[in-house]
């Protein structure tokens, strides 16, 4: 899978084979979605309601190590905390601040996650 990543500007196959990958991978993270969504909870909501799920790209364009417009994808309500169904742009915003969103909603209180340099907090607006 790697090395489809580095598909170039001109390799076709290898970019298509790259495509294929990841759209096997998001039929899996859908597939793992619904049944969470079909399962009751303990207290009466879906797993899913009680999960949160952090899906990511880990560079931007992979043949430049890009870290711009990297893609998240963000699963479930955190047992209530996580508003569904939204796009958001965070424009540029370092992903560090999501990390430290996600664990606020999780209950864990860190105001920093990783290289601080970017600033501390979560994501103003994400919950």
């Amino acid at each position: 899978h790697h090395d489809t990543s580095h598909f170039g500007q001109t390799n076709g196959a290898t970019a298509d084979k790259f495509v294929q990958y990841k759209q096997y991978h998001m039929r899996q993270f859908r597939y793992m979605i619904e049944n969470l969504a079909a399962q009751t909870d303990t207290d009466g909501n879906t797993v899913l309601h009680n999960t949160v799920i952090f899906l990511c790209s880990e560079l931007g364009h992979s043949d430049y190590h890009d870290h711009r417009n990297m893609p998240f994808i963000l699963a479930g309500n955190a047992g209530g905390a996580l508003q569904t169904g939204r796009y958001l742009d965070f424009d540029g915003d370092a992903h560090s601040k999501l990390l430290v969103s996600i664990a606020n909603m999780m209950g864990v209180n860190i105001d920093r996650f990783g290289y601080a340099g970017h600033g501390l907090g979560g994501l103003q607006g994400l919950v």
